[in-house]
């Protein structure tokens, strides 16, 4: 065991993108390079200084997907935020990230995509593939700890929050 390895407790901050399909039936989700082929994640990433939730995951969605403001909508912050630490795994591994941060804080932002052709150009760089998933099916996707139930949790809470509006 490495005993070199020092415990930390900061959280990084970022943002997380819930963007799912006009019918309201998909959600995308994106492969990271690093990923094994059976792992996805949604997209997103972390913040930058002084950044908040809304520059943060528009950024993101730019930078990973190339799509541009007009392709969606954002339609909120979630109340809830995601935060999880990472697996003891990535410490052991060493991977830079594990080894400056306990795991992440993520604020979620649910967005809808204005068409079934939302465009999509992947940065090639971070990212290798990307899906719509049946919602139904997400939990034979996720991957971090908690994260499954929170999506159901997002996209419940904004389904309520849209009826609301439209009464």
């Amino acid at each position: 065991m490495d005993t070199n390895i020092k415990p930390i407790n900061n959280y990084r901050l970022g943002a997380t993108a819930y963007i799912i399909d006009p019918e309201e039936k998909l959600l995308l989700l994106v492969q990271q390079n690093d990923y094994m082929d059976n792992q996805w994640a949604l997209p997103g990433g972390g913040r930058i200084k002084n950044e908040t939730p809304i520059q943060n995951i528009t950024r993101e969605i730019q930078e990973e997907l190339s799509a541009k403001a007009k392709d969606y909508n954002i339609i909120g912050i979630s109340c809830s935020k995601l935060q999880y630490d990472f697996p003891r795994s990535m410490v052991i591994a060493r991977q830079p990230i594990a080894l400056k941060y306990k795991g992440q804080k993520k604020y979620q932002v649910l967005i809808y995509a204005n068409s079934k052709e939302f465009h999509i150009v992947l940065d090639k760089n971070e990212l290798r593939n990307y899906k719509w998933v049946s919602i139904d099916d997400l939990n034979n996707y996720m991957i971090f700890p908690g994260q499954y139930e929170s999506a159901i949790n997002i996209i419940n809470e904004f389904k309520v929050l849209s009826s609301l509006k439209t009464e």
